[in-house]
Formats: structure tokens, sequence, C-alpha cells
């Protein structure tokens, strides 16, 4: 504990600093609420009746969002790294690669920006009379007589 002593003293924060901060973290409403000392329930009533923090939460996430939504889109694409190897101090080679396009961020990239185009379940819906079609088509089918060797119906 005696090097502890060597930090400087923080100043305190705000709460709504603190919301700030932990929102910027990326930390999740579960998370902040147990920062804060409190229930998710209790968390998510506040934000409900305050419309003040809500915005001010909201606005907190955007930069983190923003910065997952490049890195996640960069790594779809692809992307060159150059590396730069030094010796004695001073560059004396550079090498230039390139990473291949992640198929697994695509198909995030493409699902959350479409999701009516890419997502995995197709919804067909049916009208009442076409279930009832459907069923009156099943149980005609279920009344034929199975083909035996040697018939000809």
């Amino acid at each position: 504990m005696a090097r502890m002593k060597q930090f400087p003293q923080l100043p305190q924060l705000t709460p709504e600093q603190f919301l700030v901060s932990c929102a910027k973290a990326g930390l999740t409403n579960k998370e902040i609420a147990e920062a804060f000392g409190m229930t998710i329930q209790q968390f998510n009533d506040l934000i409900h009746d305050d419309e003040e923090i809500k915005q001010l939460l909201d606005s907190a996430k955007e930069e983190p969002n923003r910065m997952v939504e490049q890195a996640l889109y960069k790594r779809a694409l692809g992307y060159e790294v150059r590396e730069v190897v030094q010796e004695n101090g001073r560059p004396t080679k550079v090498t230039i690669k390139e990473i291949a396009p992640d198929p697994v961020s695509c198909i995030f990239w493409l699902k959350n920006r479409d999701p009516g185009k890419w997502r995995d379940v197709v919804e067909m819906k049916f009208s009442l009379r076409d279930r009832a079609d459907r069923a009156h088509d099943a149980i005609g089918a279920s009344k034929k007589k199975p083909l035996r060797a040697g018939n000809d119906e």
C-alpha cells in the first residue's frame, strides 16, 4: 500500500461523469447499474424516468459503438499493415502485409445493415385462407389409396 501514496490524488467524479466514463468504457447497462450499487431494474427505471440521463447515456455510448463499427468494417473489407524493422534505432526494412477480408465480419455487417435481405430466418406469412387450403390439400392427399405393384391407379 505504500506505493499507492505515490499516485497523485484524483479528482472526485460527479455521478454524470462516472456514468459517461462507464458507458465509454463499453460497460453494459447491467454493469453500470452494479457500479452505482443499483439493480438493473432500478437503473432501467431511472433511465426511463429521466430523459436527460437517457440522452447522456446514449450519447456516451455513440463513440465506442462507432469505433467498433469502424473496426468491423475494416475487418470485413481487409486491410494492409506496415511493419517497420529497426536496427540501431533506424528503420532498415518496411514490409507491407495484406490482411484478407474476414467472412464473419462481412456476415455481421450485412445482417446489421440490411437485415431484411440478410437475416437467417425467412418469415413466411400465411393468411387464414392459405392455411385452410393447405389443410384441405393434406386431408385430400391422405385419403388417396397408396399405389401397389401392378395397380394402375
